[in-house]
């Protein structure tokens, strides 16, 4: 479901921009920890919508695995934020920037996708080579969602409530980003704050997890 260790072929590194000025967008109730999976900027782009993810991973070890995870550039994987049970949050990824938490390819042509991959028709393929129907309402054919996303994972396992004081650091982490990006707010599930399940209902329907309200999260 969530960071710990997924297939990650170069559909995260897609349609990169090139290198150049980064903004500096940090929130400061975080440790920052710059992961070198990012991409500069948002082509273009801009937020849309916050995606909820859970990370998994070692039990008991979930935050400093998947922060840990992120930091390793043969991952290919980040979230800007990953939130721990004692109420701690790291930033992976300055929001300014595009983290690779939750890519998709929208392929038209059988001779666009990958060597190695199947074809099933045209449509949005996830890193994990399936052809997937995005549920998210604001989602534009060809526009990989990590650009209009802000990213933040939970450390924890699916189906499992989360301490008091992460939800705490959850919220507070919200706020700033409603006050940051005011075009996401107010937050309605579906639109401007989804799990990663709205992009990828066949690797990920449970991230994060029925633990996570979406509607109470945006009220």
């Amino acid at each position: 479901p969530g960071a710990l260790p997924q297939v990650s072929p170069s559909l995260w590194r897609q349609h990169s921009t090139a290198p150049g000025p980064e903004a500096r967008m940090i929130y400061s109730g975080a440790t920052f920890k710059k992961s070198p999976n990012y991409t500069v900027g948002r082509s273009g782009r801009t937020v849309k919508s916050v995606c909820l993810h859970i990370t998994e991973g070692p039990r008991g070890n979930e935050y400093n695995s998947a922060v840990s995870w992120f930091l390793n550039d043969a991952s290919d994987v980040s979230a800007h934020f990953v939130t721990s049970p004692a109420g701690d949050i790291t930033q992976c990824v300055d929001t300014s920037n595009t983290a690779w938490a939750n890519g998709l390819s929208y392929y038209t042509r059988a001779s666009d996708i990958p060597k190695g991959w199947t074809w099933q028709g045209a449509g949005w393929y996830c890193p994990h080579r399936h052809m997937v129907k995005p549920t998210w309402k604001l989602i534009e054919p060809h526009i990989n969602p990590n650009y209009e996303t802000i990213s933040i994972e939970s450390a924890g396992q699916h189906g499992e409530p989360l301490p008091a004081a992460q939800w705490g650091a959850l919220y507070a982490l919200l706020r700033w980003i409603g006050q940051e990006y005011p075009q996401v707010l107010p937050y309605v599930p579906g639109r401007t704050l989804i799990g990663h399940y709205y992009l990828d209902f066949i690797d990920r329907a449970n991230c994060p997890g029925a633990a996570f309200d979406l509607q109470a999260i945006a009220s």
